[in-house]
């Protein structure tokens, strides 16, 4: 999954203007958006690149997982300073 045709639509352009800006087919950008057809890693950074952000930020995290594991202090209850004082 990724998130082109929102970045698209926030900067207020048409597929073919990001078509292009990124130097691909109006086509290729509608079946992205569809998903129809998922862009290789080449044509996402082309896109980016033309949205003007990173490729991450056009990617969409399908996992519905925290950012970061917690630390052992965490895990354990807090630090040795937070349970002596």
């Amino acid at each position: 999954m990724h998130r082109i045709r929102e970045l698209r639509k926030s900067k207020g352009w048409t597929q073919q203007k990001l078509a292009d800006e990124a130097g691909l087919a109006m086509d290729t950008i509608s079946r992205y958006e569809r998903g129809d057809r998922e862009p290789r890693i080449t044509e996402m950074g082309m896109i980016a690149k033309a949205l003007g952000c990173p490729t991450k930020d056009i990617l969409v995290d399908e996992v519905d997982c925290p950012q970061s594991t917690p630390s052992r202090e965490a895990k354990s209850g807090g630090s040795k300073e937070a349970k002596s004082a």
